[in-house]
């Protein structure tokens, strides 16, 4: 037979159902682990009689004693603490007196070390017994922190006030909220303007934009800070130049919780730094006006010289042929003859480039480009240095282009004009049995043409002293040859002016050089 078993009754609604003895069992073990593992020390004293009954151990380990020594003594016995329970009467007054916690006590330890706590109590019945329970809090480390919190909020302070650099603290919507004595020293602004100011109210025009651009990307605490030189609005209305450091301070979730700005004045050196660049343009313009005085000089000079040079270069000629007619000479005459005529070459030589370099300086110099084959132009100035290369007795080749080549876009005049320089000086500063070879080259755009030589060779240090007026590279060798140090300026001012340009290469003195310049392909 099944027995019947009766269900059960539900409780009454609002009805508590009663404890029974595991709840109890179970509340007691819990309250026993939270007494052991509490990091507050704990004291259960018997009211009545001040006897201690029971101890956790914290507070054993913030006396530094065994339970043993503490149990069933007087609370007031054992000396470690000063006030409310400093002696049996003080112990008495507790439970008459209505404060139940203590802040900022002293303790003795076993070691007689003192420590700062905080002491609570609360009086209960324990059964039979009202016991007082003592929480005791040791707040050393708590007191350390917050000491040194303060040594380092008045040193925060004392930097804040005595520096010598401004500093303002900023809300996030912009609004100045503190300013130490240097802020209102280089800006004039005190504590009671900048209450109602914000800091683009002081920043010049000029910089808001990017001052606004700074500030927004701070706001997520990503970018670091930012260094700018900007200018600020004084109070009197007077313009401050500042270098400024601009930074978010943020909380511990990297949200910022205000902007800290710090400005040091740079007035003084901005305007030192104006007035040099003023005199320093006041210098460029003297020395254009020098310089331009220099070649107007050189441009008129040349053009007076030319007609009587050129005049006295026709006399030499027919004094040189009717002495020859005449069958009047001597040897020594001769030779004067010679050198007059040489000399008169060189004068009229240096007449022809000085006119020229005017007319690149003055912009009057012209180029007329067209199409024309470079192999002619090229054979044209090789046949114009013969007589001197067989004086100084450098032989001169061409290496002719390959069949097909194409034409040039450029001045032929002009070309011919700068393959003559060229070779001139590949013979004039080339050794006696030397040799001077031209060859021209395809390229994707343009067309190379080079002049190479075996003759004194470049350093280095002397490439890009080459193109400039008048520089003339300064050996044993090159001593006794002339020139006016033009020659190549004018030789890179051409060929630019063309759209091309001039390389120099040389493996150093005494072992040659090689000259080349591009000039644009005719399409």
């Amino acid at each position: 037979m099944r027995s019947k078993v009766k269900s059960a009754k539900p409780l009454a609604p609002g009805k508590p159902r009663a404890k029974t003895r595991e709840d109890l069992a179970s509340f007691e073990h819990t309250c026993r682990r939270v007494f052991r593992v509490i990091k507050d020390g704990v004291l259960l004293v018997n009211a009545k009689t001040g006897s201690i009954e029971e101890s956790n151990p914290s507070l054993l380990k913030i006396l530094g004693c065994t339970k043993k020594e503490l149990l069933k003594r007087k609370i007031w016995s054992i000396g470690f603490l000063d006030g409310p329970l400093s002696s049996q009467a003080a112990f008495g007054r507790l439970k008459r007196g209505h404060q139940v916690s203590y802040e900022h006590l002293q303790i003795l330890t076993k070691r007689r070390q003192r420590l700062g706590v905080n002491l609570e109590y609360a009086f209960y019945r324990a059964g039979d017994i009202e016991v007082v329970q003592f929480n005791i809090r040791d707040i050393t480390e708590r007191r350390r922190l917050e000491t040194a919190l303060q040594e380092r909020e008045e040193r925060y302070r004392k930097i804040f006030d005595n520096s010598q650099l401004g500093i303002a603290i900023i809300s996030l919507d912009l609004r100045i909220s503190k300013i130490n004595q240097a802020f209102t020293r280089i800006t004039g602004y005190d504590e009671t303007d900048m209450k109602r100011l914000a800091l683009t109210d002081i920043t010049h025009p000029s910089h808001l934009s990017a001052e606004k651009k700074i500030l927004r990307g701070l706001r997520n605490c990503a970018n670091g800070d930012y260094h700018v030189e900007q200018r600020y609005i004084g109070k009197r209305g007077n313009v401050v130049w500042a270098n400024t450091h601009i930074s978010a301070v943020c909380d511990k979730d990297g949200k910022p919780m205000y902007f800290q700005t710090i400005i040091e004045d740079i007035t003084e050196r901005k305007q030192m730094e104006a007035e040099l660049e003023e005199q320093n343009l006041r210098s460029i313009e003297k020395e254009k006006t020098i310089q331009k005085l220099k070649d107007e000089f050189i441009f008129i000079a040349a053009h007076e010289l030319r007609t009587p040079v050129t005049a006295i270069g026709w006399a030499m000629e027919l004094l040189k042929e009717g002495q020859e007619k005449s069958g009047v000479k001597t040897s020594e005459s001769t030779e004067i003859m010679d050198i007059l005529v040489e000399n008169t070459k060189r004068l009229n030589n240096l007449v022809a480039e000085l006119l020229e370099v005017s007319r690149i300086e003055y912009g009057t110099f012209k180029v007329v480009p067209e199409k024309f084959d470079l192999a002619t132009v090229i054979d044209r100035a090789v046949l114009s240095v013969k007589p001197l290369a067989k004086e100084k007795a450098v032989s001169v080749k061409v290496i002719p282009v390959s069949a097909g080549f194409p034409e040039a876009f450029a001045d032929p005049i002009r070309v011919y004009e700068v393959l003559t320089n060229l070779l001139t000086n590949a013979i004039k500063y080339n050794k006696s049995g030397g040799n001077a070879t031209v060859r021209a080259n395809e390229g994707k755009t343009e067309l190379q043409v080079s002049v190479e030589d075996t003759g004194f060779g470049l350093n280095a240090e002397d490439i890009p002293k080459l193109f400039h007026r008048f520089s003339r590279i300064e050996s044993d060798e090159t001593a006794k040859i002339g020139g006016t140090g033009l020659g190549l300026f004018i030789v890179k001012q051409v060929v630019e002016r063309m759209g091309g340009s001039v390389l120099v290469a040389s493996p150093g003195r005494g072992q040659g050089a090689t000259f080349t310049f591009s000039l644009p392909k005719a399409k």
